[in-house]
């Protein structure tokens, strides 16, 4: 029998990994270049990753959280890998604990399509895309068919979308040992701003969200980052207003 040109191919699994940090407010531009700058190498230093971003997020959250990277495994062992590499360390231990509030971690496996774009994702950085995160802090107890509904909640929502509006949705359970309670979460990456804008003041993404459609007690936290580097939050967001005075 002939092959059927146009079989869909099954997905290919990836793990996303992203740190949000919460950095104090007396970083300098000069302390947090060189520690963006650093983290943004692991890339090239570092066996297995296929894709790194790292910056300021677009707005400090209500949660702390100041900065975040995210990078992409083909394998959790390549996670372990790379948390496990002495240059990751020597970052770590150099630039960004004497700085640091705290952070948090989402290790996530799912399938997203079995092309070049789909995996590494070097055009939607480069034309400025966006990744919106999103964590879950799941209430111990409850029933693995409600969390499975809500992650297949925002992937239906961001199947539904207009591939223009969405560029690709990943979603899974957390095994980071160092997610801080945070169970399960989302990373939607979106083309601009504009189209991030629309995504979280829509009805559907709202609805998503709500208290009506997550399990009982779920909490979440969210944070924003452009997926292209873009160097310290000075040249992310013009010149800093007068801080002085504040906490």
């Amino acid at each position: 029998m002939a092959r059927d040109e146009t079989t869909v191919k099954a997905p290919r699994k990836v793990v996303d990994h992203v740190v949000f940090f919460r950095m104090k407010d007396e970083l300098t531009e000069e302390q947090e270049r060189e520690m963006l700058e650093a983290l943004f190498t692991l890339q090239y230093t570092s066996q297995g990753v296929i894709y790194l971003s790292v910056g300021p997020v677009l707005e400090k959250t209500v949660d702390g959280v100041t900065h975040a990277l995210f990078a992409r495994f083909m394998a959790k062992e390549h996670v372990e890998l790379y948390m496990q590499s002495p240059e990751r360390k020597r970052i770590a231990v150099d630039l960004v604990i004497p700085y640091y509030n705290g952070l948090v971690m989402l290790d996530i496996e799912d399938g997203v399509a079995d092309d070049v774009e789909a995996i590494f994702g070097r055009e939607f950085a480069l034309c400025g895309g966006i990744d919106h995160f999103v964590l879950f802090k799941v209430k111990e107890g409850t029933s693995q068919e409600s969390i499975d509904a809500m992650l297949q909640s925002f992937r239906d929502l961001a199947a539904s979308m207009d591939p223009d509006s969405m560029f690709q949705l990943t979603a899974g359970t957390n095994f980071s040992p160092m997610g801080k309670g945070y169970t399960h979460g989302f990373i939607a990456r979106l083309p601009s701003e504009e189209a991030l804008e629309d995504f979280l003041k829509s009805d559907a993404y709202a609805q998503a969200l709500s208290k009506e459609a997550l399990p009982d007690g779920t909490e979440y936290i969210s944070a924003n980052l452009a997926s292209a580097f873009r160097g310290s939050s000075v040249t992310l967001h013009g010149e800093p207003e007068d801080v002085e005075g504040t906490a």
